[in-house]
């Protein structure tokens, strides 16, 4: 792993993938973030997260320990966009 700080940064908010999703940004902020209110295995997260250049979407299973998807976005519009359809409406879905 890289040891510059942007990379730290984002190394917390996404552990394990961090690395291989921003190879080039400065500071990363959650833009969004919604749970879906399990407490168990079928806790789900979507971010959508931005340096202010690029843009991703993150949906997780299973809480940080689980599994996860990303996808990168050309722009903010798309990574709302993704970001509902992951959601999807089977559960009741929690802004953080």
């Amino acid at each position: 792993m890289r040891s510059d700080p942007a990379v730290k940064k984002i190394h917390k908010i996404a552990p394990s993938r961090a690395v291989d999703i921003w190879p080039r940004v400065g500071h990363v902020r959650v833009e969004h973030h919604w749970w879906n209110g399990d407490v168990r295995l079928a806790r789900r997260d979507v971010y959508v997260r931005t340096d202010g250049e690029m843009w991703e979407v993150e949906a997780q299973m299973g809480g940080p320990q689980g599994k996860s998807k990303v996808q990168q976005c050309p722009g903010k519009a798309s990574a709302l966009i993704l970001a509902d359809a992951w959601r999807g409406p089977r559960w009741q879905w929690r802004k953080l």
